[in-house]
C-alpha cells in the first residue's frame, strides 16, 4: 500500500500509540508531583491553573474551527475545497498536539522546581571530575571561544533560536503530509522530559558557571545567561524558605543532563522526512551543541547525556511505534 494521502482523516495506530506515550509521561509527572507537593516548600499559584484552562479552551476552539471546515467542505472537491480541508486538518492536528503539550508542559515544569527544591548537595564536582577525565578543560575552552567576537555570535545565535525553531517545528510538522510526524515529535518531548526531569532529580547541579565562578573577561563575548540566570531561583529554591510557583515566570532549572541537546537531536530526527528542513536544523543543531558550555553554562558532561538523552527517547518512541506485522499465511489451490 502507497503513503497515505495529506488529507487523510482517520487516527493511525502508530499516533495512537504517540498520544499514549505522552499521557503516560504526563500521568508519571502529575504523580510525582502530588507526592512531592505534600512534603514540599513549593506551592504552586492556582492562577497557573487559569492560565492552563484558559490555552487549553482557545486550542479547543482552533480545534472546533478546523472541524466546521471540514464538515461544510466534506462534499467539495474543488481545488479550494481541498486546500482548505488540508489547512484544516492541519489546525486539528496542531491542537490535538498542544492539547497533549501544554499539560505536560505544565507538569514537567512544576516537576523541576520540586525536584530542584532540595537541600541534597550539588554534584557539580563529579561532573567536572567526568569533564577533567575525559581530558575536558571547560574554562581554557570558553576562554578560547570568547577569543572570537564572530564565533561568540554564531554561537549564542544557535543556542538561542534553538526555541523559536521547536515552536516553528510545530506548525511546519502539522502541515506535513506525514500525518503522524508531529505527534511522534510530541512523544519524543515527552520522553525527553521524564528522562531529564529524573536525572536532574537524582544528580542535581548548579552548572558550570557556578561551579568555575570564572572571572567577566573568561566570557565577555557571551551573555551566559543560560548559566547565569537560573541561580537565583535555584538558590531560593534550595534556601528552605517557601516558594510559590508561577507556571508565567518559569526559568529553566536543569543543568545536568542538557535539554538543549536531547530537544537537538529529536528535532533533527524529526525533519528526517523533510530534506530541505533537515539540512539548516542539523546546521543549527550541530552549532548548538557546542554553544551549550558557553552560552548555556553546561558541563560537556551534561551534553553528553543530554545527546544521549535525545537518542534513546527515539529508540523507545520508534520501539513503541513499530506496529507488529501480521504473519503470512499460505494459500493453496484445492
Amino acid at each position: 500500500m502507497g503513503r497515505l494521502p495529506c488529507f487523510y482523516f482517520g487516527m493511525s495506530a502508530s499516533r495512537n500509540r504517540f498520544i499514549v506515550v505522552v499521557i503516560a509521561a504526563a500521568a508519571l509527572f502529575a504523580v510525582a508531583d502530588l507526592l512531592m507537593l505534600s512534603h514540599s516548600w513549593v506551592e504552586v499559584d492556582p492562577s497557573g491553573f487559569i492560565i492552563l484552562a484558559k490555552t487549553l479552551a482557545l486550542v479547543t476552539a482552533i480545534y472546533g474551527l478546523g472541524w466546521i471546515v471540514t464538515f461544510r467542505l466534506r462534499s467539495d472537491r474543488s481545488r479550494l475545497a481541498l486546500g482548505m480541508k488540508r489547512y484544516s486538518e492541519s489546525l486539528k492536528t496542531l491542537s490535538q498536539a498542544l492539547a497533549l503539550f501544554l499539560p505536560l508542559s505544565f507538569l514537567d515544569c512544576l516537576f523541576m522546581y520540586l525536584a530542584t527544591a532540595t537541600n541534597k548537595p550539588l554534584v557539580d564536582s563529579n561532573i567536572a571530575a567526568i569533564d577533567s577525565a575525559l581530558g575536558f578543560d571547560w574554562l581554557a575552552v570558553v576562554q578560547a571561544l570568547n577569543s572570537s567576537p564572530i564565533m561568540a555570535s554564531i554561537l549564542m545565535f544557535a543556542y538561542t533560536a534553538i526555541g523559536l525553531l521547536m515552536i516553528g517545528l510545530l506548525f511546519l510538522l502539522a502541515l506535513s503530509s506525514e500525518t503522524d510526524a508531529l505527534m511522534e515529535f510530541i512523544a519524543l518531548i515527552a520522553v525527553s522530559s521524564a528522562f531529564t526531569g529524573f536525572l536532574m532529580m537524582a544528580f542535581p547541579t548548579a552548572g558550570a558557571y557556578a561551579f568555575y565562578a570564572p572571572p567577566h573577561d573568561a566570557y565577555s563575548n557571551f551573555t551566559g545567561m543560560g548559566g547565569l540566570t537560573h541561580l537565583q531561583t535555584l538558590g531560593a529554591l534550595r534556601s528552605g524558605s517557601p516558594f510559590v510557583f508561577h507556571i508565567n515566570k518559569v526559568v529553566g532549572l536543569v543543568s545536568f543532563p542538557s535539554f538543549h541537546c536531547a530537544l537537538g537531536i529529536i528535532m533533527t530526527y524529526s525533519c528526517r522526512r523533510t530534506y530541505w528542513l533537515l539540512v539548516p536544523v542539523g546546521v543549527l543543531v550541530t552549532i548548538m551543541i557546542p554553544a551549550t558550555i558557553p552560552e548555556g553554562g553546561h558541563h560537556l558532561a551534561d551534553a553528553i547525556a543530554g545527546i544521549l538523552i535525545g537518542l534513546a527517547s527515539i529508540g523507545i518512541v520508534s520501539a513503541v511505534s513499530t506496529r507488529r506485522r501480521p504473519a503470512a499465511t499460505l494459500v493453496t489451490e484445492g
